[in-house]
């Protein structure tokens, strides 16, 4: 198992560094954004698995020949009362394989309780600043020169324009604004974008290769649903 957990430490470090690396600049995703987001979430998923494989296979290793009989040795040994006998070296990687996930899964928590609570203060003042725009369902418009458009996702999902929108565009074209940014809301880029940013933080540069794998991806996702209405559009 020694051998396994080597090669699942080899296989996570070049998913996080080589490989997202390269992704990172190649030019074929602008032909296939939808595989594109399915490779930056593949490469993420195996990686961080394979991280936690090689600490958690490694720490098992001497109660049996494979991971499965290695396991149900350690559970049988537990449920007896007893300490199942490992090295040093194993209970290390076992400890670190729980540190790595429980630092995962908590940062992850973190960011999406502090991501939802900025979510709902920023509608609480869209709901004060902003003014309903009767054309579309949730938009608001906001009473602001420079030309912006976002949205805002959750339960009572929002539609931000600004004045400065309306006067630069006609309303054909402003409704093909809007119908980019709900196609953001219906495929819940935000759900997409989160782990990124959770994950991100920690390296600088990681978190540069972050921002740059979704935010084209998901653009090029939703272009076709205006490319067609529209020349061009303002900042989201």
């Amino acid at each position: 198992m020694e051998s396994a957990a080597l090669g699942l430490l080899v296989l996570g470090v070049l998913l996080a560094e080589p490989v997202s690396r390269s992704l990172a600049r190649a030019q074929w995703p602008a032909r296939d954004p939808v595989g594109a987001l399915l490779a930056w979430q593949a490469v993420g998923l195996a990686g961080g698995l394979a991280l936690l494989g090689a600490g958690v296979v490694y720490g098992l290793a001497p109660l049996g020949p494979g991971l499965p009989e290695a396991a149900r040795n350690a559970a049988d040994t537990l449920a007896a009362g007893e300490i199942p006998r490992l090295g040093l070296t194993h209970v290390l990687a076992l400890i670190a394989a729980f540190v790595l996930a429980l630092r995962l899964v908590g940062v992850l928590l973190a960011v999406t309780v502090r991501t939802v609570a900025a979510r709902r203060r920023h509608r609480d003042l869209l709901d004060l600043l902003a003014t309903p725009w009767p054309d579309a369902p949730h938009a608001q418009v906001l009473d602001h020169p420079v030309p912006v458009a976002y949205c805002l996702p959750g339960l009572r999902k929002r539609l931000v324009v600004s004045a400065g929108v309306l006067d630069a565009l006609d309303p054909p074209a402003v409704k093909a604004v809007l119908a980019h940014e709900q196609a953001h809301l219906r495929e819940r880029h935000d759900l997409v974008v989160l782990p990124f940013v959770a994950w991100g933080p920690p390296r600088r540069s990681c978190g540069g290769w972050c921002a740059r794998r979704w935010r084209w991806p998901r653009s090029w996702r939703c272009a076709p649903t205006t490319s067609r209405r529209r020349p061009s559009r303002p900042s989201s």
